[in-house]
């Protein structure tokens, strides 16, 4: 998506989906060579090659589709209008995916239009078409969708959040008057595009519906479209899947989950979770994570003021030498410096209570004699 410009796309696409792959295919390929030298105009593929990637058998019934298939891609063209963030038009026109083609022996030449070359740009009309998502689309309504989300997208951001009413969305649906129950959009239109839209993208898109009031019954007002990378989201979703079914499709919990995941990252959210388990294990899970969250803000205020415990290490203590090593290897992961980090490991000593800092970490320690009450304690700075 690209939120510079709004472009409304009109294809006159009949392509099936082996006719996709092998567009997608020449395109990139075509992509690569424009990239090392942006004025070659023709590109030159072994057709052998292509027809590994296809996954197909080279003989001359093969041939003889692979040429079918080249003549379909011809044919389609892309009509579009782009439009700048004020709704004013900048430019119009046509273009067909395919200028021309040649094969010679076992090699296939051809040659892109240059709006699709300029697609492989990153700041312009044209890339912002996305041509491999436009056309991967197999919904007319999802590259709708896809465009006017695109509009509101903050590149700068790794969550966007797009509200829409939901009367202007059922007219960017072209579906005001045919579905009135909003059951009948959702089954037909809302989860069939998002679907689509999160196959062929590199973006995964939820939705939440605000209603009027807080009444269960009220109607909704509109529609709001969560839009993530799909790396983030697999994260997330790894993470809530450490909650049981029942609680995983909670909204508070799928907030408070992004939320600290956007903020400290999948090992900090993931070891709160694990955390929260050893120590409320009598406790719902959702109490335990909230509880735990609750904690590790409020413990030790005094000493961790501005710091957030990042990890609690009990185990792997039993003898002084081990506690020693283990925090060696702490003070160097944690970015202490060396002539630091050696001066420290010459003040442990048993029963000796031990604080330690930089402007990164906080680390609290303590090897007792009593093994329930050796520690050691790293809190991460929450400003840095």
């Amino acid at each position: 998506m690209n939120g510079n410009f709004s472009n409304k796309i009109k294809m006159s696409l009949t392509m099936n989906k082996p006719q996709k792959k092998l567009f997608k295919y020449l395109f990139l390929e075509a992509k690569k060579a424009y990239e090392e030298d942006k004025s070659t105009i023709e590109f030159t593929l072994e057709i052998k090659k292509i027809f590994r990637y296809l996954n197909v058998r080279y003989n001359i019934i093969e041939i003889f589709e692979f040429e079918k298939n080249l003549e379909k891609i011809l044919e389609n063209k892309i009509i579009y209008t782009v439009i700048s963030a004020d709704n004013t038009e900048i430019m119009r026109g046509r273009f067909n995916l395919l200028c021309s083609y040649s094969i010679q022996q076992d090699i296939l030449s051809y040659v892109f239009p240059k709006e699709i070359m300029e697609s492989t740009e990153q700041k312009n009309y044209f890339s912002a078409l996305d041509f491999l998502v436009s056309i991967e689309l197999e919904l007319e309504r999802s590259l709708v969708l896809y465009k006017e989300l695109g509009r509101n997208l903050d590149a700068g951001k790794r969550k966007n959040s797009v509200e829409i009413e939901l009367e202007k969305y059922k007219e960017l649906m072209e579906a005001a008057d045919i579905y009135k129950r909003m059951y009948d959009l959702e089954k037909k239109i809302i989860e069939p595009t998002l679907k689509d839209i999160n196959n062929y993208s590199q973006y995964f898109i939820s939705m939440d519906k605000i209603k009027e009031n807080d009444n269960p019954k009220s109607k909704v007002k509109s529609l709001v479209f969560h839009i993530y990378s799909k790396e983030d989201n697999e994260k997330i979703q790894h993470l809530l899947n450490m909650f049981p079914a029942d609680l995983r499709q909670k909204n508070n919990i799928r907030e408070k989950t992004e939320d600290f995941y956007f903020r400290e990252g999948y090992d900090f959210v993931y070891k709160v979770i694990k955390y929260s388990r050893e120590k409320h294990g009598n406790l719902s899970l959702e109490d335990m994570f909230f509880k735990t969250l609750d904690e590790i803000y409020v413990e030790n205020k005094e000493e961790t003021e501005g710091f957030m415990l990042y990890e609690e290490i009990k185990t792997g203590l039993e003898k002084f030498s081990k506690f020693k090593n283990r925090m060696g290897r702490i003070l160097l992961q944690t970015r202490f410096e060396l002539p630091v980090l050696l001066d420290i490991l010459n003040t442990l000593a048993i029963e000796k209570n031990l604080k330690y800092e930089n402007k990164y970490y906080k680390i609290t320690a303590c090897y007792s004699e009593d093994p329930a009450k050796r520690f050691i304690k790293i809190y991460k700075n929450t400003k840095k």
